[in-house]
C-alpha cells in the first residue's frame, strides 16, 4: 500500500516502522539549544577573572589551562547550570494557590 508523507513533516522509516516528525517542531528546538548552548559559552566567558571565548572553548574541549580549567569547571558552569534550572525550580501549575498556606485558611 502506498503512503504519502503530509507536508510539514519528515519520515524516519526503519524497516516497516516509520515515526513523523514535525519539522518546524525539531527545527525550533536545534535553533533554541544552539541558543542555549552560546549563551551559556558567553556566560562561563564572563566574570572578574580574565577568560575569553577562545579560552572557554579550549577549556571545554580539554585543552586550556588548570586555572582555566578551575573556573570554568569549579566555578562557572555550576553558576550557569543553576541559573538554567531556577525558572523550573519556581514554576507552579495555575490551579495551585500561590501561597502554601491558602488552602488551609478557607
Amino acid at each position: 500500500m502506498e503512503s504519502t508523507t503530509p507536508s510539514g513533516v519528515w519520515a524516519l522509516r526503519i524497516g516497516s516502522l516509520s515515526l513523523l516528525l514535525h519539522r518546524r517542531n525539531w527545527l525550533m528546538c536545534g535553533l533554541l539549544t544552539l541558543l542555549l548552548t552560546v549563551l551559556a559559552t558567553l556566560a562561563i566567558s564572563l566574570g572578574s577573572g580574565k577568560m575569553g571565548l577562545q579560552d572557554v572553548i579550549a577549556t571545554l574541549l580539554g585543552n586550556g589551562s588548570k586555572l582555566h580549567e578551575i573556573m570554568a569547571f569549579k566555578i562557572r558552569m555550576p553558576r550557569v547550570a543553576a541559573a538554567s534550572r531556577a525558572p523550573q525550580c519556581t514554576w507552579r501549575p495555575p490551579s495551585l494557590p500561590a501561597s502554601p498556606w491558602a488552602w488551609r485558611a478557607a
